[in-house]
């Protein structure tokens, strides 16, 4: 899964934490979230590529839906991605088992509220489309 990878990515290439210097909004639309989200997928090692998305995420902040611990995981997410100079030279954060856990709940939120966005690929009529699938000349064991 795309979101999946993202966030895994996103969590290896930050390097440690930082005190963040104000926080980042907490009233933005749901789809400006996502997409501020999904700026981050397929950055590689793009200096330039990475700086955009990570600023794009703090400017953009969370929908007011991500609250309590999950936005403190998202808080903690960002301050996370403030330390990160090189993504190609970042290591994976240490966290302690706090904030492991909110930003896990960050996560939940994430994919709760971004494979819910109009842009989220409709898979609820998957089972009808299988059925409707020509199956017929085609061999089984």
């Amino acid at each position: 899964m795309k979101r999946i990878a993202l966030i895994g990515a996103s969590l290896v290439l930050v390097g440690g934490m930082a005190t963040a210097c104000g926080s980042p909004p907490d009233d933005a639309s749901k789809d400006d979230f996502c997409k501020a989200m999904e700026s981050l997928n397929g950055v590689g090692d793009d200096k330039d590529k990475f700086e955009d998305a990570r600023d794009e995420i703090k400017d953009t902040g969370t929908p007011k839906e991500i609250d309590g611990d999950a936005r403190e995981g998202f808080e903690v997410f960002v301050d996370a991605l403030d330390d990160v100079d090189d993504p190609k030279d970042a290591d994976e954060p240490d966290l302690d088992k706090d904030d492991e856990e909110k930003v896990g709940k960050f996560y939940e939120k994430y994919m709760e509220i971004c494979s819910s966005t109009p842009d989220a690929p409709d898979t609820g009529d998957l089972e009808d489309q299988l059925d409707d699938l020509e199956t017929d000349g085609l061999e089984t064991e």
